[in-house]
């Protein structure tokens, strides 16, 4: 399915009825009744299935399958990572936060798909957004083909590819701990859709959104649960008694 009728018939159908702009300012009070913002329902190479609650005051990941939420809430000082099923939560700071999964993936792809570089091919304006989007240059394909040919990157190394983004005006270490957290390129835009080609010719989804509606949410939305146990990793977050974490599972113990 193209970009234009995937964006036609999920997202855009949706907000198309909704098109005016967030309302709340920049490094908004938590304390309001309601906060404007955009729910996306995505799945990510990465994170896997993912909740996504966004907007100028926060970002709310969750894992629809394990449950794990990693949030980023002004003032941007830091990242949170809980589980209201294993009652856990990991406190850092922004400079030293990392994506759990991140490490494990680099690890048997040896490739670090937030390194690669985009250049921006267009802007536009669909259903009350601007959007962004960025393809790898074609020089930078060209070279690694060369090297793959020559046996000196495996074939997992990306060729060509394209990043799909939209707009808010939110602080930019908010949306650069977004790239970090789905382990793409920084363009200072929400990842919408993003997909990679491989030197060998795979490709693969790196991101990819099947619904987004415009929501209000309470002002507890970024407010921590009670009651859950402080650990110092953010990995131990998702671990249980009753289960093996799949991380340490990739990563060895």
């Amino acid at each position: 399915m193209g970009f234009a009728l995937f964006v036609a018939t999920t997202a855009l159908g949706v907000v198309a009825g909704s098109t005016s702009s967030l309302a709340a300012p920049k490094n908004a009070p938590l304390s309001q009744a309601a906060i404007k913002a955009w729910k996306l329902d995505q799945r990510s190479r990465i994170l896997g299935d993912e909740t996504l609650l966004i907007c100028p005051a926060g970002i709310k990941a969750t894992n629809r399958k394990d449950g794990m939420t990693m949030m980023f809430a002004a003032p941007f000082t830091e990242v949170i990572t809980f589980s209201n099923k294993t009652r856990k939560v990991c406190h850092q700071s922004y400079d030293k936060s990392e994506n759990p999964y991140a490490k494990a993936v680099a690890m048997f792809s040896g490739i670090a798909h937030g390194q690669v570089p985009m250049k921006k091919v267009r802007d536009y304006a669909k259903g009350g957004l601007t959007w962004t989007d960025f393809n790898i240059p074609d020089q930078y394909g060209v070279t690694r083909r060369a090297l793959y040919k020559k046996g000196q990157v495996t074939g997992s190394e990306p060729a060509s590819g394209r990043v799909t983004g939209f707009h808010l005006p939110m602080e930019k270490r908010a949306l650069d701990w977004m790239a970090r957290l789905y382990c793409v390129p920084k363009t200072g835009t929400i990842p919408f859709d993003v997909t990679f080609q491989d030197v060998d010719d795979g490709v693969h989804s790196l991101v990819k959104t099947f619904s987004m509606v415009s929501t209000k949410l309470p002002q507890s939305e970024f407010t921590l649960p009670p009651g859950l146990h402080e650990v110092k990793d953010p990995h131990a977050v998702i671990q249980d008694e009753s289960s093996t974490d799949a991380i340490e599972m990739m990563m060895g113990k």
